[in-house]
Formats: C-alpha cells, structure tokens, sequence
C-alpha cells in the first residue's frame, strides 16, 4: 500500500512519479467512507509529515490538494 501512496501524493503535488491508479472516486466506492473516517486519514498523514520534519509549505501543499 505504501506505493501507491505515495506515487498518489507525489503526483498530486506535481513530483516525480506517475501515478497509475484508480482516481479518488474508484478506488474509495462503495466503501461508505465517511468525513470523519476521511479526516482521520488526513490527521494520520499530518503527523507523519510532522515526524519526518517535511517543511511546512509541502505539507500546507500535500493537505491542499482537492480529492474531487
């Protein structure tokens, strides 16, 4: 799971990688995902941000990112 991910964040962000995957609507239907399951992930991805000390401009830009 860890590369798709990332592959996922790094193109949303504009990085280096390619992302192959399914867009945010396929890959999450069906699932009942709800705000507060999804901003629970956000959390969890803030605070790892923060333990591996990434600027706060790429994670102001990380966070920003739309899921539409």
């Amino acid at each position: 799971m860890k590369s798709p991910q990332r592959a996922f964040i790094a193109a949303a962000i504009s990085g280096p990688e390619i992302y192959s995957g399914r867009d945010m609507a396929a890959a999450h239907e069906g699932l009942g995902i709800t705000n507060q399951d999804f901003d629970a992930v956000v959390g969890h991805l803030v605070a790892t941000l923060d333990i591996g000390s990434a600027p706060v401009p790429l994670r102001a830009e990380i966070v920003a990112v739309p899921v539409s």
